[in-house]
């Protein structure tokens, strides 16, 4: 069965990249670039993995949109991988047990893995090589 993946990245490179690793590890996967949006997508589907723009632009930055997830109760019922270009930024992890983050903009496959078993997901992890080659050549076709 496949379980559902939000992507909310600002940086269309890395919501692209980070849509690719998602549905590498069989999540469905829905892109949105606001926050009043991803708050809706989550209380109408509720998915398995919300990877989150900590600085997404707009209305609500990612940060608000954990904190009403937070205060709406929900974050409790699934994971979080927080992205940033701040190696700094506070860890979410230490609020939300089931989070991990990612730092922009080196995000590799392996990283994605890892932040995935960090924030409990046990998920069927496939090869990202494939017959077109690696990652980044298939994107560029």
């Amino acid at each position: 069965m496949c379980q559902l993946c939000v992507i909310a990245e600002s940086d269309p490179f890395i919501a692209q990249l980070l849509r690719r690793f998602a549905e590498q590890c069989n999540f469905s996967v829905i892109s949105e670039c606001t926050g009043s949006k991803v708050i809706s997508v989550i209380h109408e589907l509720k998915p398995t993995l919300l990877v989150l723009d900590v600085d997404l632009p707009g209305e609500l930055s990612g940060w608000q949109i954990l904190q009403i997830l937070q205060d709406q109760l929900i974050i409790e019922k699934m994971a979080i991988i927080t992205t940033s270009w701040d190696n700094k930024k506070e860890n979410t992890h230490d609020v939300f047990p089931k989070s991990s983050r990612l730092t922009k903009p080196a995000i590799n496959y392996n990283d994605f893995l890892d932040a995935l078993r960090a924030a409990n997901l046990s998920m069927d992890f496939k090869s990202i090589e494939g017959e077109g080659g690696d990652l980044l050549n298939n994107l560029n076709n």
